[in-house]
Protein backbone atom coordinates (compact mmCIF):
# COMPACT_ATOMS: atom_id res chain seq x y z
CA UNK A 1 0.00 0.00 0.00
CA UNK A 2 3.37 2.08 -0.03
CA UNK A 3 4.26 4.84 2.76
CA UNK A 4 1.03 5.76 3.04
CA UNK A 5 -2.51 4.00 2.88
CA UNK A 6 -6.03 5.29 1.90
CA UNK A 7 -9.12 4.72 3.45
CA UNK A 8 -10.20 2.81 0.59
CA UNK A 9 -7.43 0.11 0.69
CA UNK A 10 -7.35 -0.27 4.45
CA UNK A 11 -11.25 -1.20 3.85
CA UNK A 12 -10.44 -3.07 1.14
CA UNK A 13 -8.00 -4.88 3.20
CA UNK A 14 -9.71 -5.20 6.65
CA UNK A 15 -12.80 -6.94 3.64
CA UNK A 16 -10.16 -9.38 2.98
CA UNK A 17 -8.79 -10.77 6.06
CA UNK A 18 -12.81 -11.32 6.99
CA UNK A 19 -12.92 -13.33 3.89
CA UNK A 20 -9.72 -14.76 4.67
CA UNK A 21 -10.58 -15.94 8.09
CA UNK A 22 -14.07 -17.24 7.24
CA UNK A 23 -12.61 -19.39 4.37
CA UNK A 24 -10.01 -21.02 7.01
CA UNK A 25 -13.20 -21.62 9.35
CA UNK A 26 -14.38 -23.56 6.45
CA UNK A 27 -12.19 -25.39 6.08
CA UNK A 28 -11.77 -26.17 9.38
CA UNK A 29 -15.33 -28.15 8.61
CA UNK A 30 -14.57 -31.11 6.39
CA UNK A 31 -18.31 -32.13 6.13
CA UNK A 32 -20.44 -30.60 3.39
CA UNK A 33 -21.38 -27.98 5.67
CA UNK A 34 -18.28 -26.93 5.45
CA UNK A 35 -19.09 -23.61 3.28
CA UNK A 36 -22.14 -22.91 5.67
CA UNK A 37 -19.44 -22.71 7.86
CA UNK A 38 -17.44 -20.04 6.10
CA UNK A 39 -20.57 -17.66 5.55
CA UNK A 40 -21.88 -18.17 9.23
CA UNK A 41 -17.91 -17.01 10.02
CA UNK A 42 -18.20 -14.38 7.52
CA UNK A 43 -21.03 -12.68 8.37
CA UNK A 44 -20.48 -12.81 12.17
CA UNK A 45 -17.10 -10.58 11.56
CA UNK A 46 -19.56 -8.41 9.48
CA UNK A 47 -22.45 -8.08 12.33
CA UNK A 48 -20.20 -7.99 14.81
CA UNK A 49 -17.76 -5.11 13.38
CA UNK A 50 -21.66 -3.13 12.00
CA UNK A 51 -22.72 -3.47 15.60
CA UNK A 52 -19.14 -2.34 17.44
CA UNK A 53 -18.88 0.51 14.84
CA UNK A 54 -22.76 1.72 15.97
CA UNK A 55 -21.43 1.67 19.63
CA UNK A 56 -18.58 3.99 19.04
CA UNK A 57 -15.90 1.60 18.28
CA UNK A 58 -13.71 1.30 15.28
CA UNK A 59 -11.42 -1.08 13.49
CA UNK A 60 -7.64 -0.05 15.14
CA UNK A 61 -6.80 -0.02 10.90
CA UNK A 62 -9.18 2.51 9.77
CA UNK A 63 -8.34 4.76 13.68
CA UNK A 64 -4.88 4.35 12.28
CA UNK A 65 -6.05 5.39 8.61
CA UNK A 66 -7.50 8.34 10.58
CA UNK A 67 -4.98 9.26 11.91
CA UNK A 68 -2.74 9.69 9.10
CA UNK A 69 -5.61 11.53 7.00
CA UNK A 70 -5.98 14.14 9.15
CA UNK A 71 -1.98 14.60 9.61
CA UNK A 72 -1.61 14.91 5.99
CA UNK A 73 -4.16 17.25 5.99
CA UNK A 74 -2.14 19.46 7.32
CA UNK A 75 0.87 18.72 5.92
CA UNK A 76 -0.86 18.40 1.90
CA UNK A 77 2.30 18.40 -0.18
CA UNK A 78 5.63 17.76 1.73
CA UNK A 79 8.41 18.07 -0.61
CA UNK A 80 11.14 19.83 1.65
CA UNK A 81 13.52 18.25 4.40
CA UNK A 82 11.55 20.78 6.82
CA UNK A 83 8.21 19.69 5.77
CA UNK A 84 9.17 15.88 5.60
CA UNK A 85 10.48 16.73 9.29
CA UNK A 86 7.38 18.17 10.54
CA UNK A 87 5.18 15.44 9.05
CA UNK A 88 7.34 12.90 11.08
CA UNK A 89 7.26 14.90 14.43
CA UNK A 90 3.34 14.65 14.04
CA UNK A 91 3.23 10.97 13.19
CA UNK A 92 5.11 10.17 15.99
CA UNK A 93 3.46 12.50 18.60
CA UNK A 94 0.34 10.52 17.39
CA UNK A 95 2.58 7.50 18.35
CA UNK A 96 3.04 6.04 14.59
CA UNK A 97 6.42 5.52 15.34
CA UNK A 98 7.35 3.02 12.45
CA UNK A 99 5.72 5.60 9.77
CA UNK A 100 7.95 8.34 11.71
CA UNK A 101 11.38 6.48 11.37
CA UNK A 102 10.91 6.33 7.70
CA UNK A 103 9.50 9.55 6.83
CA UNK A 104 12.66 11.26 8.37
CA UNK A 105 15.04 8.73 6.66
CA UNK A 106 12.93 10.63 3.29
CA UNK A 107 14.11 13.95 5.00
CA UNK A 108 17.16 12.79 5.16
CA UNK A 109 17.68 11.62 1.82
CA UNK A 110 15.89 14.64 0.72
CA UNK A 111 18.51 17.15 2.17
CA UNK A 112 21.38 14.98 1.02
CA UNK A 113 20.46 15.18 -2.30
CA UNK A 114 20.18 19.21 -2.18
CA UNK A 115 22.93 19.13 -0.54
CA UNK A 116 24.81 17.34 -3.52
CA UNK A 117 22.66 19.17 -5.96
CA UNK A 118 24.28 22.79 -4.49
CA UNK A 119 28.07 21.57 -4.46
CA UNK A 120 27.43 20.53 -7.91
CA UNK A 121 26.46 23.64 -9.42
CA UNK A 122 28.63 25.84 -6.72
CA UNK A 123 31.15 27.59 -9.02
CA UNK A 124 35.02 26.19 -8.41
CA UNK A 125 37.91 29.04 -6.70
CA UNK A 126 39.46 28.64 -10.67
CA UNK A 127 36.04 29.86 -12.08
CA UNK A 128 35.60 32.28 -9.71
CA UNK A 129 39.02 33.40 -9.69
CA UNK A 130 38.36 33.95 -13.45
CA UNK A 131 36.30 36.74 -12.90
CA UNK A 132 38.97 39.38 -11.86
CA UNK A 133 41.08 38.09 -13.97
CA UNK A 134 38.71 38.81 -16.98
CA UNK A 135 38.53 42.39 -15.45
CA UNK A 136 41.89 42.45 -15.30
CA UNK A 137 42.93 41.80 -18.48
CA UNK A 138 39.60 44.00 -19.99
CA UNK A 139 40.40 47.12 -18.06
CA UNK A 140 43.90 47.43 -16.15
CA UNK A 141 45.64 48.64 -18.45
CA UNK A 142 48.66 51.29 -17.85
CA UNK A 143 46.00 53.90 -19.17
CA UNK A 144 43.36 52.60 -16.83
CA UNK A 145 46.18 53.24 -13.67
CA UNK A 146 47.30 56.76 -14.89
CA UNK A 147 43.95 57.93 -15.17
CA UNK A 148 43.29 56.73 -11.91
CA UNK A 149 46.74 58.67 -10.95
CA UNK A 150 45.36 61.26 -12.48
CA UNK A 151 42.42 62.12 -10.76
CA UNK A 152 43.52 60.73 -6.74
CA UNK A 153 47.26 62.18 -7.03
CA UNK A 154 46.28 64.89 -9.78
CA UNK A 155 49.00 67.47 -8.12
CA UNK A 156 51.67 64.96 -7.54
CA UNK A 157 51.33 64.00 -11.31
CA UNK A 158 51.20 67.86 -12.70
CA UNK A 159 54.12 68.15 -10.70
CA UNK A 160 56.22 65.22 -11.90
CA UNK A 161 55.55 65.05 -15.51
CA UNK A 162 56.66 68.92 -15.38
CA UNK A 163 59.69 68.42 -14.31
CA UNK A 164 62.80 67.80 -16.14
CA UNK A 165 64.90 64.42 -15.32
CA UNK A 166 67.52 65.95 -14.17
CA UNK A 167 64.85 67.79 -11.39
CA UNK A 168 63.06 64.73 -10.79
CA UNK A 169 64.56 64.40 -6.73
CA UNK A 170 62.85 63.86 -3.50
CA UNK A 171 59.66 62.23 -3.62
CA UNK A 172 59.23 62.84 -6.98
CA UNK A 173 62.41 61.25 -8.41
CA UNK A 174 61.33 57.87 -10.91
CA UNK A 175 61.46 55.17 -8.04
CA UNK A 176 58.84 57.18 -6.27
CA UNK A 177 56.63 57.37 -9.03
CA UNK A 178 56.81 53.96 -9.83
CA UNK A 179 55.81 52.84 -6.48
CA UNK A 180 53.12 55.27 -6.17
CA UNK A 181 51.82 53.64 -9.98
CA UNK A 182 52.03 50.07 -8.28
CA UNK A 183 50.29 50.95 -5.29
CA UNK A 184 47.34 52.37 -7.59
CA UNK A 185 47.36 49.31 -9.82
CA UNK A 186 47.22 47.20 -6.58
CA UNK A 187 44.12 49.44 -5.28
CA UNK A 188 42.50 49.02 -8.92
CA UNK A 189 42.78 45.21 -8.76
CA UNK A 190 41.16 44.82 -5.12
CA UNK A 191 38.80 46.24 -6.36
CA UNK A 192 38.11 43.58 -9.07
CA UNK A 193 39.35 40.89 -6.73
CA UNK A 194 36.33 42.20 -3.90
CA UNK A 195 34.08 42.05 -7.05
CA UNK A 196 34.88 38.75 -7.41
CA UNK A 197 34.04 37.59 -3.21
CA UNK A 198 30.92 39.71 -4.16
CA UNK A 199 30.03 37.42 -6.64
CA UNK A 200 30.61 34.07 -5.43
CA UNK A 201 28.50 35.39 -2.11
CA UNK A 202 25.67 35.29 -4.31
CA UNK A 203 23.11 32.17 -3.81
CA UNK A 204 22.20 32.12 -7.00
CA UNK A 205 25.40 32.15 -8.59
CA UNK A 206 26.01 29.00 -10.03
CA UNK A 207 28.29 27.66 -12.77
CA UNK A 208 25.91 28.44 -15.73
CA UNK A 209 25.55 31.93 -14.13
CA UNK A 210 28.94 32.60 -13.85
CA UNK A 211 30.07 31.09 -17.10
CA UNK A 212 27.42 33.23 -18.82
CA UNK A 213 28.71 36.34 -17.31
CA UNK A 214 32.50 35.48 -18.49
CA UNK A 215 31.00 34.56 -21.78
CA UNK A 216 30.19 38.12 -22.09
CA UNK A 217 33.15 41.08 -21.76
CA UNK A 218 29.97 43.62 -21.93
CA UNK A 219 27.90 42.09 -19.19
CA UNK A 220 30.85 41.62 -17.10
CA UNK A 221 31.76 45.03 -17.23
CA UNK A 222 28.40 46.97 -16.74
CA UNK A 223 27.92 44.19 -13.57
CA UNK A 224 30.83 45.35 -12.27
CA UNK A 225 30.11 49.00 -12.64
CA UNK A 226 26.59 48.61 -10.97
CA UNK A 227 28.66 46.81 -7.92
CA UNK A 228 31.17 49.23 -7.72
CA UNK A 229 28.13 52.08 -7.86
CA UNK A 230 27.08 50.95 -4.32
CA UNK A 231 29.89 48.93 -2.69
CA UNK A 232 32.86 51.41 -3.23
CA UNK A 233 33.56 54.96 -1.87
CA UNK A 234 32.57 57.45 -3.99
CA UNK A 235 35.88 58.68 -5.48
CA UNK A 236 36.43 54.66 -6.59
CA UNK A 237 32.95 54.74 -7.97
CA UNK A 238 32.90 57.59 -9.91
CA UNK A 239 36.30 56.99 -11.27
CA UNK A 240 35.15 53.34 -12.02
CA UNK A 241 31.64 54.56 -13.62
CA UNK A 242 33.75 56.99 -15.86
CA UNK A 243 36.47 55.19 -16.60
CA UNK A 244 35.50 51.58 -17.86
CA UNK A 245 33.75 51.64 -21.06
CA UNK A 246 31.75 49.35 -22.23
CA UNK A 247 32.50 49.16 -26.18
CA UNK A 248 29.25 50.13 -28.34
CA UNK A 249 30.57 50.66 -31.86
CA UNK A 250 28.51 50.32 -34.50
CA UNK A 251 28.87 46.20 -35.36
CA UNK A 252 27.32 46.90 -38.61
CA UNK A 253 30.24 49.47 -39.85
CA UNK A 254 31.81 48.31 -42.34
CA UNK A 255 35.36 46.31 -41.57
CA UNK A 256 38.61 46.79 -42.92
CA UNK A 257 40.74 43.63 -43.87
CA UNK A 258 42.08 43.43 -39.78
CA UNK A 259 38.98 43.12 -39.04
CA UNK A 260 39.38 47.37 -37.82
CA UNK A 261 36.73 49.55 -38.53
CA UNK A 262 36.74 51.74 -41.26
CA UNK A 263 34.17 55.17 -40.44
CA UNK A 264 34.76 54.46 -36.98
CA UNK A 265 31.58 54.44 -35.32
CA UNK A 266 30.61 56.29 -31.81
CA UNK A 267 32.44 55.25 -28.84
CA UNK A 268 31.25 54.76 -25.38
CA UNK A 269 32.84 58.39 -24.81
CA UNK A 270 31.52 59.67 -27.81
CA UNK A 271 27.85 58.61 -26.19
CA UNK A 272 28.82 60.61 -23.50
CA UNK A 273 29.79 63.50 -25.02
CA UNK A 274 26.47 63.56 -26.73
CA UNK A 275 24.66 63.56 -23.37
CA UNK A 276 26.40 66.93 -22.75
CA UNK A 277 24.73 70.46 -23.65
CA UNK A 278 26.41 72.37 -25.69
CA UNK A 279 27.46 74.90 -22.83
CA UNK A 280 28.88 72.08 -20.81
CA UNK A 281 31.00 70.78 -23.74
CA UNK A 282 32.50 74.88 -24.13
CA UNK A 283 33.13 74.75 -20.83
CA UNK A 284 35.14 71.29 -20.89
CA UNK A 285 37.44 72.47 -23.96
CA UNK A 286 37.87 75.58 -22.80
CA UNK A 287 39.56 73.76 -19.27
CA UNK A 288 41.25 71.34 -22.08
CA UNK A 289 41.98 73.48 -24.19
CA UNK A 290 44.09 75.53 -21.13
CA UNK A 291 46.04 72.98 -19.99
CA UNK A 292 47.11 71.82 -23.59
CA UNK A 293 48.58 75.26 -23.95
CA UNK A 294 50.44 75.50 -20.83
CA UNK A 295 51.50 71.76 -20.82
CA UNK A 296 49.60 69.94 -17.97
CA UNK A 297 49.14 67.02 -17.69
CA UNK A 298 45.86 65.68 -19.35
CA UNK A 299 44.68 61.82 -18.12
CA UNK A 300 44.48 59.66 -20.92
CA UNK A 301 40.54 59.40 -20.40
CA UNK A 302 40.49 63.09 -20.39
CA UNK A 303 42.42 62.60 -23.85
CA UNK A 304 39.87 60.73 -25.26
CA UNK A 305 36.85 62.83 -23.88
CA UNK A 306 38.80 66.26 -25.37
CA UNK A 307 39.07 64.37 -28.35
CA UNK A 308 35.91 63.47 -28.66
CA UNK A 309 34.54 66.81 -28.11
CA UNK A 310 36.96 68.18 -31.01
CA UNK A 311 35.19 65.50 -33.20
CA UNK A 312 31.36 66.17 -32.39
CA UNK A 313 32.08 70.57 -32.01
CA UNK A 314 35.19 70.93 -34.11
CA UNK A 315 34.70 74.80 -33.92
CA UNK A 316 34.88 75.00 -30.41
CA UNK A 317 38.31 73.40 -30.77
CA UNK A 318 39.63 76.33 -32.34
CA UNK A 319 38.28 78.47 -29.45
CA UNK A 320 41.03 81.21 -27.99
CA UNK A 321 41.56 80.61 -24.31
CA UNK A 322 44.22 83.38 -23.91
CA UNK A 323 40.78 85.61 -24.15
CA UNK A 324 39.73 84.15 -20.89
CA UNK A 325 42.74 85.58 -19.17
CA UNK A 326 40.63 89.14 -19.66
CA UNK A 327 38.52 89.89 -16.44
CA UNK A 328 35.98 91.54 -18.88
CA UNK A 329 35.71 88.50 -20.88
CA UNK A 330 35.74 85.85 -17.93
CA UNK A 331 32.71 87.66 -16.73
CA UNK A 332 30.90 88.04 -19.76
CA UNK A 333 31.76 83.63 -19.93
CA UNK A 334 31.00 83.08 -16.86
CA UNK A 335 28.09 84.80 -16.51
CA UNK A 336 26.45 83.38 -19.84
CA UNK A 337 27.97 80.00 -19.87
CA UNK A 338 27.91 78.95 -16.35
CA UNK A 339 24.55 77.86 -15.19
Amino acid sequence: MGLFSNRFDVEQSINDAMTNQAMSFGQLDRSAYAPMTAANALQSDMAGRGIGMMLGGQDPMMAKQNTIDEIMAKHPDPRTAEELEAVANDLQAAGLNDLAIEIRSVATETKKALIDSKKAGKPSQDLLNQIDFGLTSSILSDEFVDSYLAKTQAEYITKYNSLADDEKTGMYTPTQYKNKRESARKELANQFKSFRNFISRQPNAGINEINSLLSNETLLKQAFKEWAATNTNNVMAEFIDQNVFIDTLDKSSPMSSDNTEISGGNTDMDAMVEEMTPDEVRIKVKMYKEMEDKGFFISPTDQKIYDSMKKQYPDLAQIDTTAFSNPETQQWFETNLVA
